[in-house]
């Protein structure tokens, strides 16, 4: 048996466990319906730091959604190293990019937050091509991305999300979250640090 069958296994048991023994997610106030061409924050049962797909973000994202969390300490590990800045920008932009964000990494209020109220997520997921040809959804990302997806590397996947209030679409918005080097990494409005490329 191979080292990444051994891996592969592995995991499935740590997801198979975390599910049979995780606590209902209705406490967290997550579930309900999203609104028609958006994907709820359904139960998940995915780690979250279990990879870089849907499940796997929406389970960290719910973290956010938990009463008495701690934002800010929730939103520093996904402060980008520049590994990682160069995994998923083109060369150029990936230090422009890594220096335009030095301020907000550097506060140590900086967090990602839901106002009150707010107790439901609404997510989004794009790769670079999508988001460029305007494709899944693509649409569903900010317009400044019509502007940095020409300094994004192909083949990148990006997720957008909302924090809403039950029944409601609009809310705290966020963008530029991803899953690189085996950790999520937040990137939020990246045209701002490309402006006057």
């Amino acid at each position: 048996m191979s080292i990444r069958s051994l891996s592969a296994i592995s995991l499935a048991l740590v997801m198979l466990c975390s599910a049979g023994c995780s606590k209902s997610d209705s406490a967290s106030g997550a579930e309900g319906k999203a609104a028609p061409g958006q994907k709820g924050a359904g139960e998940s049962a995915a780690a979250p730091s279990g990879g870089g797909d849907m499940d796997a973000a929406k389970a960290l994202l719910e973290q956010f959604l938990k009463p008495g969390v701690d934002h800010a300490a929730l939103t520093k590990p996904l402060e980008p190293t520049a590994e990682d800045y160069k995994a998923v920008f083109k060369e150029e932009a990936a230090g422009k990019l890594e220096s335009h964000y030095k301020k907000m990494w550097s506060d140590p209020n900086a967090a990602v937050k839901p106002n009150d109220g707010q107790t439901q997520l609404l997510l989004f997921s794009a790769t670079t091509e999508e988001i460029a040809a305007g494709q899944g959804d693509g649409p569903n990302f900010p317009g400044g991305y019509k502007k940095a997806v020409e300094a994004m590397k192909p083949g990148v996947r990006w997720y957008r999300f909302k924090f809403v209030k039950p029944g409601e679409t609009i809310g705290m918005a966020f963008d530029g979250l991803t899953f690189v080097n085996g950790k999520w990494r937040f990137f939020p409005k990246p045209w701002r640090g490309l402006e006057g490329s």
